[in-house]
């Protein structure tokens, strides 16, 4: 129940269908303008990349999720993820340069597509700008199609007086909802029908609670989640693999609450409305009123005679002090077994954490083959580090049509980090570093990683080759060196080439130490007693 918008795991509700199939029409008959909204968390990311996904080769994509931008911001991120450089360019050299793209990608038969996800922080001039992009046409077509994602305030933002225009283009549009209830239960067996590898083992949560659930999300899918791995959470420390009522109800109100921002209260005080503070101070007011009113009375001579009254007197401060050591001490006493409870808590759910951790490493660990006494090879997975947003986009795209499992970062210690953990955990990865435009620096990524995984395979992508640099980058500990494309092309066709042969001399390259590793391991593990990880 990951917060992560991933097309995998993506429900497809009536509503969601509904959506998806507008998206892709637009899409397919060339519309204009195609604009979806919906609530935060109903899904409207993944439903765009589960979009992408879906596109077909005759596609040129670019998408926008950073819109809290000027319009010339904006034009520089379209033209910056359809792979050009727009640094440096005026407002008019902009246009110029994506209508000139615009038409080149015309002329191969090629659909241009920009979308824009959370656009309702747009602004008026910034979506008027946009419209005026549709401009650029030919005498049959479109040369690009927007398609805009928002929450319900795009919808009052476009159907104002001073987007007429805008809104007169928009040809297809599509408001998604919530889920039913019914489709709230479909939704959670969904995501878990993904993960369960044993239905023994699997939580049991009964159609009687989906309505509490439904209710207290709102049908809203991200809700679902973050209700639900709330309530495994619960259940896992409960040791309790069922959903009852009691723990649903727990996790409603406690959800219920973090959502509003409210602060947790205990069960008297949400009975009352009261804090314990409150209730300490009232009893104080209380019995200062209670001698006040005493004393008042005997000044004025309504009460019993003035000896009488000042014995009486004592007698009831002596009586309030008592009461009010007593009640003060209880109180302490309540407030340390309340610490030592959160305490014991706390301490609780470390050791529940670190032993689903040590369960979580184990089960990746098993399904790697990186158990001591396992004989298979670990499976492949590349770690990409790379500055240029271009060249990282061509390497995902390049891994994910070679089938092979990668994760790409723009920062070196992230990624560092990232392997470490792999490695740990049973994987064969294998370290993909684009130079950037230090060159010390770009040693130093190099020689880092050589030190700290020393049997790390490692290859440098470098836009300039000359021997002298291959030389520094092999004694830095680099096994393979390829040139990639630089970021000083003015031409798209030759940056477009030089990618190309990028993805062509990476894949090789990968490959073939994938299968050096793999005979290597193999021909251990033939001389190796079984007692022994061949690893």
């Amino acid at each position: 129940f990951s917060l992560t918008p991933d097309p995998e795991f993506l429900y497809l509700s009536q509503n969601h269908k509904e959506a998806l199939a507008h998206l892709t029409y637009g899409v397919e008959s060339r519309s204009g303008f195609v604009m979806v909204t919906g609530d935060v968390g109903a899904g409207k990311t993944t439903l765009l990349r589960t979009l992408v996904r879906n596109l077909n080769d005759r596609i040129v994509l670019s998408q926008v999720t950073n819109t809290r931008v000027s319009y010339k911001e904006l034009l520089e991120l379209i033209l910056e993820d359809f792979g050009l450089e727009p640094r440096g360019l005026n407002k008019t050299a902009l246009l110029s340069t994506l209508n000139e793209f615009l038409i080149e990608k015309y002329r191969e038969g090629l659909s241009c597509v920009v979308v824009v996800d959370e656009a309702q922080n747009l602004g008026l001039q910034t979506l008027e700008g946009l419209r005026m992009l549709s401009n650029l046409e030919t005498a049959k077509d479109k040369l690009l199609h927007i398609i805009l994602a928002g929450q319900p305030g795009l919808r009052t933002l476009i159907d104002s007086v001073k987007l007429e225009q805008l809104r007169q283009r928009i040809t297809v549009r599509y408001h998604l909802g919530p889920l039913s209830a019914g489709e709230v239960g479909e939704y959670i067996q969904h995501r878990l029908g993904k993960v369960i590898t044993d239905p023994d083992k699997a939580p049991v949560i009964p159609d009687t609670v989906i309505p509490a659930i439904h209710e207290a999300t709102g049908g809203i899918p991200r809700l679902v989640n973050v209700f639900c791995d709330t309530a495994l959470l619960h259940a896992y420390v409960a040791e309790n693999r069922v959903f009852d009522t009691g723990l649903v109800a727990a996790v409603a109100e406690q959800v219920t609450r973090d959502q509003r921002g409210q602060p947790e209260v205990s069960g008297v005080e949400a009975a009352t409305g009261q804090t314990e503070g409150d209730r300490r101070i009232g009893e104080l007011e209380q019995r200062l009123d209670a001698m006040a009113a005493a004393v008042r009375a005997s000044a004025s001579g309504a009460g019993p005679s003035m000896a009488a009254g000042g014995a009486a007197d004592a007698h009831l401060y002596r009586q309030l002090e008592v009461e009010l050591a007593r009640k003060e001490s209880a109180l302490r006493e309540r407030e340390q077994a309340v610490a030592r409870r959160e305490e014991e808590f706390s301490q609780r759910l470390v050791r529940v954490k670190a032993e689903w951790k040590k369960r979580m490493k184990s089960l990746e660990s098993a399904r790697a083959g990186g158990v001591p006494g396992h004989r298979r090879f670990p499976p492949l997975r590349v770690y990409a580090y790379e500055s240029d947003a271009r060249v990282r986009v061509a390497l995902c795209d390049l891994l994910d049509g070679a089938g092979i499992p990668y994760e790409a970062y723009g920062d070196f210690r992230e990624m560092r980090e990232a392997l470490e953990l792999s490695v740990a955990s049973g994987w064969f990865a294998v370290a993909v570093v684009g130079a950037g435009t230090d060159d010390a620096q770009n040693e130093n990524h190099v020689v880092t990683l050589a030190t700290s995984l020393p049997h790390l395979p490692t290859v440098y992508l470098s836009d300039i080759d000359l021997s002298t640099i291959r030389r520094r980058m092999f004694a830095a500990g680099a096994n393979y060196f390829i040139e990639k494309p630089n970021g000083r092309m003015v031409s798209f066709a030759t940056h477009r080439e030089s990618l190309d042969n990028l993805k062509t001399d990476l894949l090789r390259s990968i490959q073939a130490i994938h299968r050096q590793q793999k005979a290597v391991f193999e021909w251990a593990a033939e001389l190796t007693p079984s007692s022994v990880d061949p690893a």
